[in-house]
C-alpha cells in the first residue's frame, strides 16, 4: 500500500464522505472514489459501508484508519522536530486566526514584520475552525481560547471585549436602548453555537432575530445597513464609522487572545521571530482590544 492510498481512506473516515475527503485532499470526488475502490480491490476487503449518515468504516476500515493515523502522527512529529531545529530566518510560516483579527488588527503589524524579515513568507489562514497544529495545518494560531492544549505552548496576550453595535439609521427608529429583548438582532448562525456571544443573543434577544450571518464582518455589514443590532469585538465595532456602540462592553463576553504554537516548533528561528513580533504587536493594542478607545 502507498501512503497516498492510506491518506484517502483516512480522509474519508474523518469527513464521513467522499466530498469531504476530496475537499481535504484538494482533489475531485471521482478521484477519491476511484482510489478507494482500487485500495479495496488490492486488499480484497470492504473498508466502508455507505449509510444515510455517510461513509462508516467497517472493522477492516477502522483498523486501517488507526494504522494510518499512527503513520501520520509519526511523520508529522518528525516534520515538527526537524522544523524546530531550523535556525534560518527564511521560509514559510502558516498563521491561523479569525476574521476580525485578520481584517482589523494584524495587517499593519504584518507590514512592519515584512520590512524586518523579508525572507519569511507568512501564509495567513482565516476561519472559525481551530487549526490543528499537531498535523501542521498551521504553525501558529492567534485566536480566542479558554486554555491551550497540553501539546501547545504560548501566552495569553490580551483581553478582548465585546459590545452591542448598530447603525444610526436603526437607532433613529428603535427606542430599545439597553433593553436587549426589544432590539432586532443580527445574530451569528450555528457555526458560532459554541461561543458566548451566540448564547448571549439566543438568551437575551427574546427571539427577535432579524437576520443571521456566518462571519463577523458580515454581521457588521448587515448592522451597518440599519437592519438591527449585533455583537462585535470592540476593536472592530469602535473602528467602524458606520456603527455606534449601544452600551459598555458586556463583561461575560470578554475572552482572552492567545498566541500558540506546537511545543516541537518553538525552536525554529522563523517561527520564534513571528511569535516574538506578534506578541509585542498585540500587547501594544491592549487598550483597543479592551474597548477603551470608544
Amino acid at each position: 500500500m502507498e501512503w497516498d492510498d492510506l491518506r484517502i481512506a483516512l480522509a474519508i473516515a474523518r469527513s464521513g464522505g467522499l466530498a469531504g475527503a476530496a475537499r481535504t485532499l484538494g482533489v475531485n470526488h471521482a478521484t477519491v472514489w476511484r482510489r478507494l475502490k482500487a485500495l479495496e480491490a488490492q486488499l480484497d476487503t470492504r473498508l466502508f459501508e455507505r449509510r444515510p449518515e455517510g461513509y462508516v468504516p467497517t472493522a477492516a476500515g477502522d483498523e486501517l484508519r488507526r494504522a494510518a493515523e499512527a503513520m501520520e502522527e509519526a511523520a508529522d512529529g518528525l516534520d515538527r522536530r526537524l522544523s524546530g531545529r531550523d535556525a534560518r530566518l527564511t521560509g514559510t510560516v502558516r498563521l491561523s486566526t479569525l476574521d476580525p483579527v485578520a481584517i482589523n488588527l494584524v495587517p499593519p503589524h504584518l507590514a512592519r514584520f515584512r520590512d524586518l524579515h523579508p525572507g519569511i513568507l507568512i501564509e495567513l489562514t482565516v476561519g472559525t475552525a481551530l487549526a490543528n497544529l499537531t498535523r501542521r495545518d498551521a504553525d501558529i494560531v492567534l485566536r480566542a481560547a479558554v486554555a491551550p492544549s497540553e501539546t501547545l505552548v504560548g501566552r495569553r496576550l490580551a483581553d478582548v471585549t465585546m459590545a452591542a453595535y448598530a447603525a444610526p439609521s436603526y437607532l433613529a427608529r428603535s427606542k430599545a436602548g439597553a433593553d436587549w429583548a426589544k432590539h432586532d438582532w443580527i445574530a451569528p448562525d450555528e457555526i458560532f453555537a459554541h461561543t458566548s456571544f451566540y448564547k448571549f443573543i439566543a438568551r437575551e434577544s427574546g427571539g427577535r432575530i432579524a437576520m443571521r450571518a456566518d462571519s463577523e464582518p458580515a454581521l457588521a455589514a448587515i448592522a451597518a445597513a440599519g437592519i438591527g443590532a449585533t455583537l462585535l469585538p470592540c476593536f472592530t465595532g469602535d473602528a467602524d464609522p458606520r456603527l455606534v456602540r449601544l452600551a459598555p462592553p458586556i463583561p461575560e463576553l470578554t475572552h482572552g487572545l492567545w498566541l500558540l504554537t506546537h511545543e516541537d516548533l518553538r525552536g525554529s528561528a522563523r517561527i520564534r521571530a513571528v511569535l516574538d513580533f506578534l506578541a509585542s504587536a498585540i500587547r501594544s493594542e491592549r487598550a483597543r482590544l479592551a474597548g477603551e478607545h470608544a
